[in-house]
């Protein structure tokens, strides 16, 4: 290692000031480095999770096996939206349908990949609750308070007659 290394230049924190010529330790870790392809397919599949309601899909039908309808009324979404998300994850490889019926029920599949990021972002929102529980609300903010100060100043569609919307 050329004298100086491990001192940060002034002004560019970024760079070191000298070149480490022992490239032993980089080797060794090259070997151990997965192929390009493996990392852009684990973020792909990050990818069809970073969306929150994919998320909250995916913690529900970790639960049990749900439908679209039963998801619609669960998060309060339409079906057409609802219906949207699940082709994600299952184009993705999160979940699998089962047809029984005239229904289709989904669940998550048993691939190793999918399966470990469903288990990590269980684990994420306990935690999550967690920390969101210690805390507890602020004075006068609590869950109703927010969501009633929400519909408050929330823009109201149609035309009003005596003080209700149409």
């Amino acid at each position: 290692m050329k004298e100086g290394s491990g001192i940060l230049k002034p002004g560019n924190t970024d760079l070191c000031e000298a070149y480490n010529d022992d490239d032993s330790r980089v080797k060794r870790l090259g070997e151990k480095m997965p192929s390009p392809a493996a990392v852009v397919s684990s973020m792909e599949l990050l990818d069809a999770v970073s969306e929150p309601v994919r998320a909250r899909i995916l913690y529900a039908l970790a639960e049990t096996e749900l439908c679209v309808c039963e998801l619609g009324e669960l998060l309060q979404m339409s079906l057409p939206a609802v219906s949207h998300h699940i082709r994600v994850l299952r184009e993705s490889g999160f979940i699998q349908g089962r047809k029984k019926g005239r229904f289709v029920f989904y669940s998550p599949t048993r691939s190793e990949g999918p399966r470990a990021i469903v288990e990590l972002l269980r684990r994420l929102i306990h935690a999550e609750e967690r920390k969101l529980r210690s805390r507890g609300p602020a004075p006068g903010q609590g869950a109703k308070s927010k969501l009633r100060s929400a519909n408050e100043t929330a823009p109201r569609i149609g035309r009003e007659t005596d003080g209700a919307v149409v």
